[in-house]
């Protein structure tokens, strides 16, 4: 793929020099000088896109790891504890919808796993007059909402 679009982007360097050498002779020709516009306009699209693959991506990919491995740890504490409270006050039926495990969350899509821990925490919200029954301190709320807030930032970046 990437000797092809190597061939392609030397076939626009050819087309652009040509046209440029040629521009006199293009003026009676005005369908055809709209066709190599169209041609150069591509060929600038086709220039950005290979500086944007270019792009070293790394410092984003381990910072965005980071932050869902915080995130996946916090969420994956306050779960397991809110398993438990509701497994301790005889309610089944709430404990099998908060069961999760580790593994199940680290498989999820991001956007899915965002979704989860936003639903997460409305929950432990809902919760904030209980909240110290369930075993989850003020701190780790806090910690957790943070690592929510990051994990969500992480998955926008600026790509200029």
């Amino acid at each position: 793929m990437k000797k092809h679009v190597n061939e392609v982007y030397k076939m626009g360097n050819v087309l652009n020099s040509w046209a440029t050498n040629n521009a006199t002779k293009l003026e009676s020709q005005p369908k055809l000088i709209e066709i190599i516009n169209l041609i150069k306009d591509e060929h600038t699209q086709l220039d950005i896109n290979i500086g944007i693959q270019q792009q070293n991506l790394q410092p984003y990919t381990v910072g965005k790891q980071v932050k869902k491995e915080n995130l996946l740890k916090h969420l994956f504490a306050c779960s397991t504890l809110l398993y438990n409270h509701a497994i301790t006050q005889g309610n089944q039926q709430k404990a099998t919808k908060l069961k999760v495990s580790h593994s199940k969350l680290n498989r999820m899509k991001t956007t899915t796993l965002l979704k989860f821990a936003q639903d997460r925490v409305k929950l432990c919200r809902e919760k904030s007059t209980t909240l110290n029954e369930t075993g989850i301190t003020p701190e780790m709320f806090e910690a957790f909402k943070q690592a929510t807030t990051e994990f969500k930032t992480s998955l926008t970046r600026d790509c200029s």
